[in-house]
């Protein structure tokens, strides 16, 4: 899968393009793993290329655990980052906001 995007910046003086492409993999229902390339490109400011890493883990229908790390792959990105999260899906929440 994959997404581009453009963003605009500083009240319009600045345009980002974000190229994104996905990879994912789910061996089960409840398991998957992706592997990802995003980059930022403005035309004023250094470009930012990383590639991102993961698993995701859904032990409830509605709840999920993830994991991942990313690499920078040029000067400005980061070095390397991790994080881990939980996510709760509310179903049938447009029902109590009407």
């Amino acid at each position: 899968m994959g997404m581009q995007s453009l963003l605009v910046l500083n009240k319009g003086r600045d345009v980002q393009y974000q190229p994104d492409v996905m990879l994912s993999y789910s061996p089960t229902n409840r398991i998957g793993f992706f592997a990802e390339y995003v980059g930022f490109i403005t035309h004023r400011l250094p470009d930012v290329n990383i590639a991102h890493f993961g698993a995701v883990f859904k032990p409830a229908r509605h709840h999920q655990l993830d994991a991942h790390f990313g690499v920078g792959l040029n000067k400005s990105a980061p070095a390397i980052f991790v994080g881990a999260g939980y996510s709760y899906r509310f179903d049938k929440l447009a029902h109590f906001l009407h």
